[in-house]
C-alpha cells in the first residue's frame, strides 16, 4: 500500500502549509502590543527567518510530494513563493494596529528563511535516497 501512505503524506504536507499560512495570518493580525518577542537586538528578524524556514521547509515538502519536483526547480519556486508571502505580509501588517510594516529586513530574513527551508528538505531527500540499499546492478543517478 505504498500508493496509499505516498497519498497521505502528500495531503498531510498541503494541510500543514495551510496551517502555515493561517498561522501567519492570525500572527500578522495580533496588534504591536500583543506580540512579544525576546529582548534582545534583531529578535524580530530572527523570529520572521525561523517561521519562514519552517514554511519553506513545509512548501517544498509538498511540492517534492505533489509535483515531484527536485533541486533548483523546487528551491527556486519556494524563494520566489516565500518571498511574495513575505511581501504581502508586510503589507498586511502596514494596517495591522501598533505594526510597522514594509521593512525589507523583515522581508528578507522572511525569503532567506524560506530558501533555507527548501534548502534542508533538499537535503533530507538527498540523504534518505542515498542511505537506501541499492539493488546490485542498478544505477542509480547522481545528483538531485
Amino acid at each position: 500500500m505504498k500508493g496509499t501512505g505516498s497519498f497521505f503524506l502528500s495531503i498531510l504536507a498541503g494541510i500543514l502549509f495551510a496551517l502555515w499560512l493561517l498561522g501567519l495570518w492570525i500572527l500578522s493580525s495580533l496588534p504591536g502590543d500583543d506580540v512579544q518577542l525576546p529582548a534582545f537586538p534583531g529578535a524580530d528578524k530572527l523570529a520572521h527567518f525561523l517561521y519562514f524556514a519552517v514554511g519553506g521547509l513545509l512548501l517544498a515538502w509538498f511540492l517534492r510530494r505533489t509535483l515531484h519536483w527536485q533541486g533548483w526547480k523546487v528551491t527556486c519556486s519556494v524563494l520566489l513563493t516565500m518571498a511574495l508571502i513575505g511581501g504581502l505580509d508586510e503589507f498586511h501588517q502596514l494596517y495591522t494596529p501598533d505594526r510597522s510594516g514594509a521593512d525589507p529586513l523583515d522581508w528578507l530574513a522572511d525569503a532567506t528563511g524560506g530558501f533555507l527551508g527548501a534548502v534542508v528538505i533538499g537535503w533530507l531527500y538527498v540523504r534518505s535516497r542515498d542511505q537506501k540499499p541499492r539493488a546490485e546492478g542498478r544505477v542509480v543517478a547522481q545528483g538531485d
